[in-house]
């Protein structure tokens, strides 16, 4: 019962602190952002939260805060990453926001992590609430990187290997062996220049049978003609 009655004087002294912080902040018309407060019963002192674009000089408030609530008053600035964190509410995918949930520290997000990822590079879709890139793009990216790595180890290695296949065969590649005629006998098979002299010698050696032939014929006529004389 104490625990249930000390947060729920804790929650009613920071919705007190935090209405009463604003109003002031209005009415001295103070360019900052009031995130939110928090009581820390420990150290005994209130933590207003707030963004703002510039530096602030907020003395003047805190001597009002301070005259109030009768503590000891801390002004922190955040970004708008923590401011995210301490409103909290529900990202793209569904589910709580990653900062409010489990989220420790935040890490830098980069646009070349989405390209790793292959995402579509539209900054309405890969940006969180707080406006910034989301925090999830870091979650998967080391996978994504190292997978990246080995396709592109993998593609080099089928490179060289096609490379390598193709100067093989071009050194190993050989003229084709000649196809000998079925009908021919291995022992009939001539070289060319061989075939060549012995087609001359049978040319000539027909033209020599020929001449001999004429002699002979004539010899034959000139004996049937003498002899007619005769």
């Amino acid at each position: 019962m104490d625990v249930n009655t000390d947060t729920k004087e804790r929650k009613c002294l920071e919705k007190e602190a935090f209405v009463f912080c604003r109003e002031k902040i209005n009415e001295k018309v103070i360019p900052m952002h009031l995130v939110g407060t928090e009581y820390s019963k420990e150290d005994g002192k209130l933590i207003f939260y707030f963004t703002a674009e510039e530096r602030i000089d907020f003395r003047e408030l805190v001597k009002d805060l301070a005259n109030k609530f009768k503590t000891r008053i801390e002004m922190k600035q955040i970004g708008v990453r923590d401011e995210a964190r301490f409103i909290g509410g529900v990202g793209s995918c569904g589910r709580a926001l990653c900062c409010t949930s489990f989220l420790k520290n935040f890490e830098p997000v980069s646009i070349k992590m989405a390209k790793k990822q292959d995402l579509v590079l539209n900054l309405a879709k890969i940006s969180g609430l707080c406006g910034r890139l989301m925090c999830c793009l870091s979650f998967e990216y080391g996978v994504y990187d190292e997978i990246k790595k080995d396709k592109e180890k993998m593609i080099f290695k089928d490179d060289l290997c096609q490379t390598e296949t193709v100067i093989n065969m071009e050194d190993t590649c050989e003229a084709p062996p000649k196809i000998q005629d079925s009908l021919v006998t291995p022992d009939v098979v001539l070289s060319p220049e061989k075939s060549i002299d012995s087609q001359e010698s049978v040319k000539t050696g027909d033209k020599k049978q020929d001449g001999f032939s004429g002699r002979e014929n004539r010899l034959k006529r000139k004996r049937r003609h003498r002899k007619r004389r005769l």
